[in-house]
């Protein structure tokens, strides 16, 4: 199925079998709490927009690798984060992180995915739907 973020910003094909919620700026994927709210926790997968320069939403682990990719002829990255202690808030520790980051049109784009330790790994779709699929608007 195809998304397009209520705010216009962003495209991209999910399988049907994803639940999602779709925001103003951001998009849950992967067991979504329901409801749009400020508060990602607890969200397996974000796409997020934001006008300007922005830092990442949320907290990231520790750095494990890094590459530059480029998604609908905008230049990127791929970083891969591993959650290496326990936290108050989500994610948990062992948390594998993905995440994409763009800047294109005034804005930053935000896709992360996070595996969670127990859950089944959805990294190889997640990375084709970011890499084949996401379209960016203006």
């Amino acid at each position: 199925m195809t998304v397009h973020n209520a705010g216009g910003r962003y495209a991209f094909t999910c399988s049907t079998t994803w639940q999602y919620i779709n925001c103003d700026s951001y998009a849950w994927l992967i067991n979504p709490p329901g409801l749009c709210t400020q508060e990602l926790y607890g969200a397996r997968l974000v796409m997020i927009s934001f006008p300007g320069a922005h830092d990442p939403p949320g907290y990231l682990g520790t750095l494990q690798s890094s590459k530059t990719v480029t998604v609908a002829s905008v230049a990127g990255t791929r970083k891969v984060y591993l959650v290496t202690k326990s936290n108050p808030l989500p994610p948990p520790k062992d948390t594998v992180q993905v995440l994409y980051t763009f800047k294109t049109g005034g804005r930053t784009y935000y896709f992360e995915y996070d595996l969670y330790a127990g859950d089944a790994d959805s990294t190889a779709e997640f990375d084709r739907m970011v890499t084949q699929t996401v379209a960016f608007s203006a």
